[in-house]
């Protein structure tokens, strides 16, 4: 069988990842996993750390931010860092504020929006990995009339969207950036992982449903902050059998791998296996 190759653009979330090894260890983390051999997947990288480092923003700034995405504010996120002030309010500056600087700022996320869709042009990904503040950058772009652009939109209509550790349905994030309500895309199929322990002002996607819509629970507890960390949603066994299997399998043309149901599919049809159950008692003759 010859080989499959799928093409993958990631987007990073919050913090500044020019200096991190973010491009090495997402791979590694993706790669580790996935089930289904005969698929190659190439990775490409967008990053736009660079525009929001123009971003003016103090510290009484981040902690209003941080007030603004959450009621418990910086403890939710910071309950166990011990850093010193300066390394708090640097900290709060590229999560809090990032989030906040993006929602806010218009001239932010027409740059962002610009240079995503431009990837998108010139990858043509099979695949979009979004991760925190990379899930509003590109639901943002997503949704917006620029991607109703002919190429871009046929591109995207192919496409499988994985957004995690994502705050897109943040209370705040949603009634600023979104109309009120999430929207369906104009994507292939769109995976949101969410995970509970997730501090880093994230949401479920729940009681809305899309034809091309699933929200698949990743629930892990790491050791130190924000269980937000993107190789433990890709490594979560409900990720492997819920989009790296189905991903693989419709490369390799290969039904049986992609088959598989989902968590939440299997939890319904269990629950409908209970509810049929029945006991029967004193049937014994049978006409036939």
């Amino acid at each position: 069988m010859p080989n499959k190759k799928l093409k993958v653009l990631c987007v990073h979330g919050l913090g500044d990842h020019r200096a991190s090894d973010w491009k090495t260890k997402w791979p590694e983390a993706i790669d580790s996993v996935f089930p289904v051999p005969g698929v190659t997947l190439d990775y490409e990288f967008l990053t736009y750390d660079d525009i929001f480092e123009q971003v003016d923003i103090s510290f009484a700034e981040t902690a209003v931010a941080a007030a603004k995405l959450t009621v418990s504010g910086i403890g939710s996120v910071f309950r166990r860092h011990k850093g010193v002030m300066g390394d708090l309010s640097e900290k709060i500056r590229w999560t809090a504020g990032y989030v906040v600087a993006w929602v806010e700022d218009d001239g932010f996320r027409q740059q962002s929006r610009d240079r995503l869709l431009e990837a998108i042009r010139t990858h043509r990904p099979n695949v979009i990995l979004a991760h925190s503040l990379g899930s509003l950058v590109t639901y943002n772009a997503f949704t917006h009339p620029d991607a109703k652009d002919p190429e871009i939109a046929q591109i995207l209509k192919r496409a499988t969207y994985v957004t995690f550790g994502s705050q897109i349905n943040n209370p705040f994030v949603i009634r600023n950036t979104t109309n009120g309500r999430v929207q369906e895309l104009g994507v292939a199929f769109w995976h949101h992982l969410y995970n509970e322990h997730d501090d880093v002002f994230t949401a479920p996607i729940r009681n809305w449903r899309a034809p091309n819509f699933n929200q698949t629970e990743t629930p892990f507890d790491d050791e130190g902050v924000g269980d937000h960390a993107a190789a433990s949603y890709f490594r979560h066994r409900n990720t492997i059998e819920n989009v790296w299997r189905p991903l693989g399998a419709t490369a390799v043309g290969a039904k049986a791998f992609g088959s598989a149901p989902t968590v939440r599919t299997r939890a319904a049809a269990a629950k409908r296996r209970k509810q049929r159950r029945a006991l029967l008692v004193g049937i014994n003759d049978y006409p036939e």
